[in-house]
């Protein structure tokens, strides 16, 4: 497979000197470590005084912590994912081909819904002349 078709695979870089220059140049420098300035090392924390008039907040203790409680039962699988495998009679075997038939009945019933919002239904009747006549000039009995 080639990934460079631009690239003539005969070129020979060996004895190209401004290549060798370059590449000397980088391994000098790279060699040579700069002292790194202007940084900022961290340091160890210092206790911090929680006191606000004569109120104080003991934090050497571990706080509790309040998280969200959950009243059901995290699943792996979502809910009608297990239904459609389960409803399937073993021709659905992983989650992947349920969630695709699952697309693919949210697509029928968009296109089944559409079809019925907007051809199908109530037709508007076709008035004949003789019936637009007949309005014009109605029978009184």
């Amino acid at each position: 497979m080639e990934y460079n078709i631009f690239m003539d695979e005969n070129l020979n870089l060996n004895g190209n000197s401004e290549i060798d220059q370059a590449l000397k140049q980088f391994e000098a420098e790279s060699k040579q470590e700069q002292p790194v300035s202007n940084v900022i090392t961290p340091q160890s924390p210092k206790p911090l005084n929680h006191e606000v008039e004569g109120v104080s907040f003991d934090t050497d203790k571990e706080v509790p912590s309040y998280g969200a409680i959950k009243y059901y039962k995290e699943t792996v699988e979502p809910k009608m994912v297990k239904a459609v495998i389960k409803l399937s009679g073993g021709t659905v075997k992983n989650q992947r081909q349920a969630e695709w038939i699952l697309f693919g009945f949210v697509v029928l019933a968009v296109g089944i819904s559409i079809y019925l919002t907007f051809f199908s239904g109530h037709k508007s009747p076709t008035i004949t002349p003789a019936m637009l006549e007949q309005m014009k000039h109605p029978n009184i009995n």
